[in-house]
């Protein structure tokens, strides 16, 4: 068969041509042999976080530690010492995506991604202590409703990947336009300029709908307050004041008054009381 597609067009289809592969992949390895899990008949349903991989930054990995914290989930907070550390982990095949934050279960399962790690926290509060606050499974609607606001995180996050990391692990020639200062420059002010804004005022109305003041409606913080928190505060402080803020803005948050209020809400009901 001819392809009628453009070069462009072609590189468009690589990502699901790899996800295929991938998703064959782990039905010919097994689900067993990719994330080390056994027959689920051999262990429980549930096991409880035992310890946590990450590095002794926030990043990615603070809105973890604050969920296990919140819930008083005991674990072992394991910040990497330095980078090499983290290479021998990488090396020896036990982080599957090559990636942390990582939460070991006291079963030696390894869990990854740290959204599939906070559902999972979220998940264990509610089916083994019988406490929903994170996450609500009695009530699928609004589990949903959360589930959409995780996502909507990693969508606000999608410019500040291509600003941090370049074409990193995007190796495509029609992308040349992703290095060099002067595309971290060019990206950061149209973050500034027009896509946080728009994710800002999105955020703004629905927090303003809420009659609890967090972010799905329920009476406590669930995992997607926890997860849009350091997300939004990154913002607000110029995403790292040491390292960013001759390109990043600070305090582009002040024009959303009800974002303004959730902040100090998580602040002063969730953070201080940690």
């Amino acid at each position: 068969m001819v392809s009628h597609l453009t070069k462009s067009e072609n590189m468009n289809l690589w990502p699901c041509v790899l996800g295929g592969i991938g998703v064959g992949i782990a039905f010919t390895l097994g689900y067993k042999e990719i994330f080390s899990l056994e027959d689920s008949n051999e262990k429980p349903k549930y096991a409880a976080p035992s310890k946590f991989l990450y590095f002794n930054i926030e990043g990615a990995g603070e809105k973890i530690r604050r969920c296990l914290k919140y819930m008083k989930m005991p674990f072992i907070d394991k910040r990497f010492v330095d980078r090499n550390e983290f290479l021998k982990l990488k090396k020896d095949g036990t982080l599957t995506f090559g990636q942390v934050p990582a939460l070991e279960l006291s079963d030696g399962t390894m869990l990854f991604q740290s959204q599939a790690i906070m559902r999972y926290i979220g998940r264990y509060a509610a089916e083994v202590l019988k406490d929903e606050r994170l996450y609500p499974i009695s009530q699928p609607k609004v589990c949903a409703v959360i589930d959409a606001l995780c996502c909507q995180d990693d969508d606000i996050q999608i410019g500040l990947r291509a600003y941090r990391y370049g074409r990193n692990g995007f190796d495509f020639d029609n992308l040349p336009a992703l290095n060099g200062e002067a595309a971290k420059k060019s990206i950061a002010k149209r973050l500034c300029d027009e896509v946080y804004p728009q994710h800002l005022a999105r955020l703004e109305k629905i927090i303003s709908n809420s009659k609890t003041g967090w972010f799905a409606g329920t009476a406590t913080p669930t995992i997607a307050d926890f997860t849009l928190f350091p997300t939004v505060e990154w913002i607000d402080r110029g995403i790292d004041a040491k390292n960013d803020v001759q390109y990043f803005r600070k305090g582009l948050v002040n024009k959303y008054p009800n974002l303004m209020k959730w902040m100090s809400k998580f602040n002063n009901e969730v953070l201080e009381r940690l």
